[in-house]
């Protein structure tokens, strides 16, 4: 019972400094709070203690309307011919995060979660010192803005123990008057007089300063105020030089603002052979015709003169118009198989004229049964 009365003693010396601290402390910030009243301690069913009555002590600060930093002690104390030693006391220091739901002054739920340290004397397997956790929920209840009745109840967990005990309590609180700061007079200094430059036409140069006041809106200027020439195509050439408006973003232009054209050279060439005294045409051959046939649809401006030829076996007479039928073949092949347009087409028949190789050997007089043809056009395209 002595060892209660110091520590009630040493809690009110407590309270009344703190409060005095706050209260200061209040004068230039405001929002600190003092609470106290009864408690109890609600042991869980291991720790073989009978529930404990005293008081509990707190003091808190708001730093906004509704949130606070609250140092809490409780105590409990119990004489217990049943508990384990006797007598117990408790005292719990707790730093809780205080959330209220209404702003301070006003009645309303709030809620608290710290962390804190328990001691409990004497000490055994079931009651110890240790650091605990704590999660509470109260009421404030004011009777005035700064005076008010507060109810709560808290669970406390220990760390060590791993046991839950609980603490409900009732009791008052204070809120101590925010300090109100008088006005400050603001001395009240007359402006100087301003004085607006004009820009007439918007185009960003003063009037003063404005050659050509008069200037289309939207258009850019120099720094006397008038227009720039306009580019509307952007290729670098101002529109009254440019012969060709309108060119594509990124296009290379010549000086007049018209397109840089490159020419390009395109051919294919045609070489087919004939067996002896004959002018079928071999599949392997259709297919070089076909690549012909294909050129000359991509470039419908080209036109083709398709050279007949033979060996020297023979008469040349022979020879010159069995050429020339020759010629004939590839171009109904083209005609017939392709739809190449007729006037595009020619043949001529060079009998044995100008060999490729020589007719003395059965593989040179072989080469020369031949048609040939050569088909090249200019490209042009932009750079």
């Amino acid at each position: 019972m002595e060892n209660f009365m110091i520590n009630n003693k040493v809690l009110l010396a407590i309270a009344v400094l703190a409060s005095s601290t706050f209260a200061i402390a209040d004068d230039e910030f405001g929002g600190a709070y003092i609470s106290g009243g009864w408690n109890k301690f609600l042991y869980d069913d291991d720790r073989y203690v009978k529930d404990q009555n005293d008081v509990y002590l707190g003091l808190g600060y708001h730093y906004d309307s509704d949130t606070a930093v609250e140092l809490m002690l409780n105590r409990g104390d119990t004489t217990d011919p049943d508990s384990l030693g006797n007598e117990t006391d408790a005292i719990l220091a707790s730093v809780n995060l205080v959330q209220r739901f209404t702003p301070v002054g006003e009645s309303g739920l709030f809620g608290r979660v710290g962390l804190g340290f328990n001691r409990m004397t004497p000490e055994n397997d079931h009651i110890k010192k240790e650091a605990v956790g704590k999660l509470g929920l109260g009421l404030d209840l004011h009777f005035t803005r700064n005076l008010a009745f507060q109810a709560a109840i808290d669970a406390v967990y220990g760390i060590e123990s791993e046991m839950a005990d609980f603490i409900p309590s009732a009791g008052l609180a204070y809120f101590f008057p925010t300090a109100v700061k008088e006005p400050v007079e603001v001395a009240v200094v007359e402006p100087e007089p301003v004085v607006v430059e004009k820009d007439s036409d918007y185009d960003g140069v003063l009037d003063e300063n404005d050659e050509c006041p008069y200037t289309p809106a939207g258009d850019e200027v120099d720094a006397k105020g008038c227009s720039l020439p306009k580019d509307a195509d952007g290729d670098g050439v101002i529109d009254s030089l440019d012969a060709c408006p309108g060119t594509p973003a990124g296009a290379k232009v010549d000086a007049k603002g018209c397109r840089e054209i490159l020419e390009e050279t395109v051919s294919i060439d045609l070489y087919v052979t004939f067996a002896n005294n004959s002018t079928d045409i071999s599949e392997a051959d259709k297919q070089k015709i076909g690549k012909v046939a294909k050129f000359m649809t991509e470039y419908p401006d080209t036109k083709c003169l398709l050279a007949g030829y033979t060996d020297s076996t023979g008469a040349a007479a022979y020879n010159l118009k069995l050429s020339k039928k020759r010629a004939e073949a590839v171009m109904q092949y083209l005609i017939s198989d392709f739809a190449i347009d007729p006037a595009r087409l020619s043949f001529e028949g060079f009998g044995e004229d100008d060999p490729i190789a020589d007719n003395a050997t059965k593989a040179g007089r072989a080469k020369n049964r031949r048609v040939t043809a050569t088909i090249e056009t200019i490209v042009k395209r932009y750079k």
